[in-house]
C-alpha cells in the first residue's frame, strides 16, 4: 500500500513539475511572438492540472491570456 502511495506521489510530483515547465516555455513563446505554442503549452499544463483536480493555477492564466490575444486583435 504504502509503494503505491509512494509510486502515485512521485507522478504527481513528476506532472506538477512538466506542468510548471509548460508554463515556462508558454511564457518564453509568448514573449517571442509565437501566441499558437503559447496557447498549446498553456492547454497542456491545463490538462496536467485537471488529472488531480480543478485546474486553479493554469486555467486561470489560459484565460488571460486568450482574453489578451482577443484584446489585441480588436485593438490593434
Amino acid at each position: 500500500c504504502w509503494g503505491n502511495a509512494a509510486i502515485w506521489l512521485v507522478t504527481v510530483e513528476r506532472d506538477a513539475a512538466l506542468a510548471e515547465e509548460l508554463g515556462e516555455q508558454a511564457l518564453r513563446a509568448s514573449e517571442a511572438g509565437d501566441r499558437i505554442l503559447a496557447h498549446s503549452l498553456l492547454r497542456e499544463a491545463v490538462a496536467i492540472e485537471q488529472k488531480y483536480r480543478e485546474p486553479i493555477v493554469y486555467q486561470p492564466l489560459l484565460k488571460l491570456f486568450e482574453q489578451s490575444i482577443s484584446l489585441e486583435s480588436c485593438c490593434s
